[in-house]
């Protein structure tokens, strides 16, 4: 018995450090931190605490510290994804075709390709719902203009299998802080529907930026007739009024 209640004391106590690391890295952004905390760990060497090590990396954009993580836990896919964000194309693609198949190992093969102009793969509907945003948010974040970009340039091919690809963009855009280009992308999103509470909110959100607090009032007033419990404008309405 006393066994046993030590052997579940400890795994508590893992379990208790395991949740205290992942905190570090998702909650508070102590990267550094959480690498330290999990090189001293006793557990370091488990799968689990390396994906958070390889995490931790990749969230302070350190890829190279990532790769070599990465390539340990024979994460191929995120190895190339790495090499993708070090602007390394055709590495990145040597690891995508190692990888596992996956939506998100054939969304990053299929945009890496791109570059090299001998596209094999069709991403589809929900591969762009899934991945186009998060790839643009990364590519705005860091300054990546030459894949902005590409996404700019195949936008309307990607609408051709999403409908929704223009409101992701303006979306993008207009929670990276360039107005402008998300109001571009707001109006092509319209071209498309007018039935959709979040364009209006987005619209909302853009005339926020310019000081327009009656087109904000009027957007919201639009998203909120359409859906009526649409938490985000209300939340805004409550504080604009």
């Amino acid at each position: 018995m006393l066994y046993i209640k030590i052997k579940k004391t400890a795994r508590i106590r893992s379990m208790n450090e395991y949740y205290e690391i992942e905190y570090l890295i998702y909650k508070d952004k102590e990267y550094d931190e959480a690498i330290k905390r999990i090189d001293a760990s006793s557990h370091c060497a488990e799968t689990r605490y390396q994906n958070l090590k390889a995490e931790a990396f990749f969230r302070k954009d350190d890829f190279g510290n990532a790769v070599k993580v990465y390539y340990e836990l024979g994460d191929f896919y995120h190895v190339g994804y790495c090499y993708f964000l070090m602007n390394q194309v055709d590495i990145a693609i040597d690891f995508f075709n190692k990888a596992e198949d996956s939506p998100a190992r054939n969304w990053s093969l299929f945009f890496a390709e791109i570059f090299r102009a001998r596209v094999n793969i069709s991403p589809t509907y929900l591969q762009v719902r899934a991945f186009l945003e998060r790839d643009l948010n990364l590519f705005l974040r860091l300054n990546l203009v030459t894949y902005v970009q590409k996404i700019i340039d195949i936008s309307d091919y990607l609408f051709e299998i999403n409908p929704e690809t223009n409101k992701y963009i303006a979306r993008a855009f207009l929670f990276n802080h360039y107005p402008d280009y998300a109001k571009e992308y707001i109006d092509r999103a319209f071209e498309f529907t007018s039935k959709d509470a979040e364009l209006y909110y987005l619209l909302a959100k853009y005339y926020k930026t310019q000081g327009q607090t009656d087109k904000v009032k009027d957007n919201l007033q639009k998203a909120l007739s359409l859906s009526d419990n649409y938490v985000p404008a209300q939340l805004m309405m409550e504080e604009i009024s």
